[in-house]
């Protein structure tokens, strides 16, 4: 558990405050094919048919919920490579993946006001040779 948690902490808090995510939650049916570590892929695995085996299972959302709030609330963390407070840390994380999206939009952004040409807005030379 502590691996996958470090792995995607959006999940392991989707995973165990599921009821409040899916009150929230809209449209997570749209989201395919995430990369690894992000919301969109916590979005995508708890609303997947795996998630039907976690609540399924007797106990296992609130063994999940239950060492995330206890880890939370420990005021020692565990030196023998256990889950600290710091694997649960996702504000850091969140932040992180919306500057990048926000640094991709932007430069998208940029590219298609200067009409597909580069940042500095001149068209790029066309390469006769391949033609010839």
């Amino acid at each position: 558990l502590t691996q996958a948690i470090r792995s995607n902490v959006f999940c392991a808090y989707y995973m165990a405050f599921n009821e409040t995510f899916h009150q929230v939650m809209e449209y997570t049916d749209e989201v395919e094919d995430a990369e690894d570590g992000t919301l969109e892929q916590a979005i995508e695995y708890c609303n997947s048919e795996q998630m039907g085996s976690w609540l399924g299972t007797e106990g296992a959302v609130e063994w999940v919920r239950s060492i995330i709030i206890k880890t939370l609330n420990s005021k020692e963390e565990d030196p023998e490579g256990g889950l600290m407070r710091s694997d649960l840390e996702w504000e850091t994380k969140l932040e992180t993946l919306e500057s990048d999206f926000e640094k991709t939009r932007s430069s998208d952004r940029d590219i298609e006001e200067n009409g597909g040409r580069g940042d500095d807005g001149e068209e790029d030379e066309v390469d006769l040779q391949m033609f010839a």
